[in-house]
């Protein structure tokens, strides 16, 4: 996690290197952005190990990694908003002695999504922190947390991801290689969709037929995909599938690598086709996607993509 850190944080971790290794921590932290339990679990794990920075190895690391650190709290706004009760018991749990004789820590996610009276409790909490109390709070929209909230905390800015990270943490979630590089390659942060198996089905066999049964080609997007799906966010992810292949088709046709197994075997299989008109392909479906975005007629704008795609030698 230290390295991961440091590859991809760079400034946050400069900033809690130079704050723990000078015996400073704050009371209060506040972390902006997404994707942030990787931080979330190493500065816990800082605050309450016995290195200046987390060894990631002790009882103390083990623990806060596995969430059953007795002295620890963690709050989620995510789904639900944050109400005053919720910060009395927190506040209640905090005022009790510490299970391990260290330090305890509360973590609030998506303060943002708390109401004016819990919100107004939390920054009392952080106004008057207690000896040995730490609060980590989490926000992906820091222009509505209260000002005076965040000038009492460490704010830890996030990088957004690069495709090497979403990549890294759809493979953690249990994606096959082929498909973490291939969403990762479509959005620009750790997303699940939950027609991305059927949708990426239909997509690989829409560019089989777009190859090798072009007489098929409509009545098997009609049945397959259009007649199903509606939807402008499922379109969308359609068309994206289908250019992120071909881009993937067309450059693996000169490296012959991909970590796409299906682009492999499509490679194998285009041998005696000429390249240049993948290209032609993506020009067409790039064009039709941002048509996509000024919210036209979704049936038009297939039928105007199966024409241009059929018409193409």
């Amino acid at each position: 996690m230290k390295d991961t850190l440091k590859q991809e944080q760079p400034i946050v971790y400069q900033i809690l290197e130079n704050e723990f290794q000078n015996n400073k921590k704050p009371h209060a932290f506040l972390i902006v952005g997404k994707n942030y339990d990787d931080l979330l679990y190493f500065l816990s794990q800082s605050i309450l190990c016995d290195e200046p920075i987390a060894c990631e190895v002790c009882s103390v690391c083990s623990r806060v990694k596995r969430n059953i650190y007795p002295d620890m709290i963690r709050l989620s706004g995510k789904e639900t908003s944050i109400k005053k009760r919720d910060i009395e018991d927190i506040q209640a749990q905090m005022a009790k002695s510490s299970v391990e004789g260290k330090g305890k820590i509360y973590i609030i996610e998506e303060i943002q999504n708390s109401s004016k009276e819990a919100i107004n409790s939390i920054l009392k909490m952080v106004e008057e922190p207690l000896d040995n109390v730490y609060a980590i709070f989490t926000t992906s929209n820091i222009d509505r947390v209260l000002p005076t909230v965040i000038s009492r905390c460490q704010v830890l800015k996030l990088n957004p991801n690069n495709k090497a990270a979403i990549e890294r943490l759809y493979l953690e979630n249990n994606f096959s290689e082929g498909d973490a590089y291939l969403l990762s390659q479509i959005f620009n942060d750790f997303v699940i969709v939950e027609n991305f198996p059927n949708i990426i089905k239909e997509a690989l066999n829409f560019i089989d037929d777009l190859f090798f049964k072009k007489d098929n080609l409509i009545i098997n997007a009609q049945i397959g995909f259009i007649n199903k799906y509606n939807k402008k966010e499922d379109v969308s992810l359609f068309l994206n599938i289908l250019i992120v292949t071909l881009k993937e088709l067309y450059r693996s046709s000169y490296t012959s690598k991909s970590k796409m197994v299906d682009v492999i075997d499509l490679n194998r299989r285009l041998m005696s086709i000429d390249r240049s008109i993948i290209l032609n392909y993506i020009e067409i479906l790039l064009d039709i996607e941002y048509q996509l975005e000024s919210n036209v007629n979704m049936n038009l704008l297939m039928d105007k993509m199966m024409y241009q795609l059929l018409k193409m030698k």
